[in-house]
């Protein structure tokens, strides 16, 4: 998976980006690939546009954690 440079492309009122898929089809899309809470929910905000700074400040992680994610991430999807 690539890395996100920490620039986003988030509308600048703070409006949220609209989810591409319909929660039950993104629902079955991680179950298919495997993922699974956190990892998910860091997909989904990588497809948000989030770089891995908004991702660790929106979740509550560190840096480092939503880094280590993101190559598990690559692994198990295939996509490192």
């Amino acid at each position: 998976m690539a890395r996100h440079d920490g620039n986003s492309s988030q509308p600048k009122n703070g409006a949220a980006v609209a989810f591409p898929l319909p929660a039950n089809h993104w629902k079955a899309v991680c179950h298919t690939m495997g993922l699974t809470g956190q990892l998910a929910k860091v997909v989904e905000l990588v497809l948000r546009n989030r770089g891995d700074q908004e991702i660790a400040d929106e979740m509550g992680l560190r840096i480092g954690t939503v880094k280590d994610y993101l190559v598990r991430i690559g692994r198990q999807t295939g996509t490192s």
